[in-house]
C-alpha cells in the first residue's frame, strides 16, 4: 500500500511539474509574439522612411532653401536615419532561441526586448511624422 502511495505521490508531482513547465512555455511564447506584433507593426514604416530619407537628400540639395530649413531637414534625417539604424541592429540581434535560456533569463529577456522594439517602433513613429510634416 505505502508503495502504491509512494509511486501515486511521485506520479502526481510529475504532472504537477509539467503543468508548470508548460504554464512557463506558454507564458514565454506569448511575450514573444506580443514581441513579434509590435515588430510587425514598426516594419512597414522602413519603406516610407528611407523614401523620406531620399525626398530630403533632394531637398538638402535646393539651394533655394534657407539655412533654417536646411538645419531642420537635417535633423529630420538624422532621426529618420537612427530610428532605421536602430530597427536593423534590433533585428539582427535578436535571440530568438530564447529557449535555451532558463524560464527567468527567457522571460526577462523577452520582456526587455519588448521594450526595446516598443521604443523603437516609437521612435520609428516619430521620425515618420516629422519627415511627413517636412516633405511635400
Amino acid at each position: 500500500m505505502t508503495r502504491t502511495l509512494s509511486i501515486f505521490t511521485l506520479l502526481l508531482l510529475l504532472c504537477s511539474c509539467n503543468s508548470e513547465e508548460k504554464k512557463q512555455k506558454e507564458e514565454l511564447q506569448s511575450i514573444y509574439n506580443e514581441v513579434i506584433d509590435i515588430h510587425d507593426e514598426a516594419m512597414p514604416r522602413m519603406g516610407p522612411i528611407v523614401r523620406y530619407q531620399s525626398e530630403i537628400q533632394k531637398l538638402l540639395k535646393d539651394s533655394t532653401s534657407s539655412e533654417e530649413q536646411h538645419a531642420q531637414l537635417r535633423q529630420v534625417n538624422v532621426a529618420l536615419l537612427k530610428s532605421e539604424k536602430a530597427m536593423m541592429e534590433w533585428m539582427h540581434h535578436l535571440n530568438t532561441q530564447y529557449d535555451t535560456l532558463d524560464y527567468q533569463e527567457a522571460r526577462q529577456y523577452l520582456l526587455e526586448e519588448k521594450n526595446n522594439i516598443s521604443a523603437i517602433n516609437k521612435m520609428m513613429a516619430e521620425a515618420q511624422e516629422e519627415a511627413k510634416n517636412m516633405v511635400p
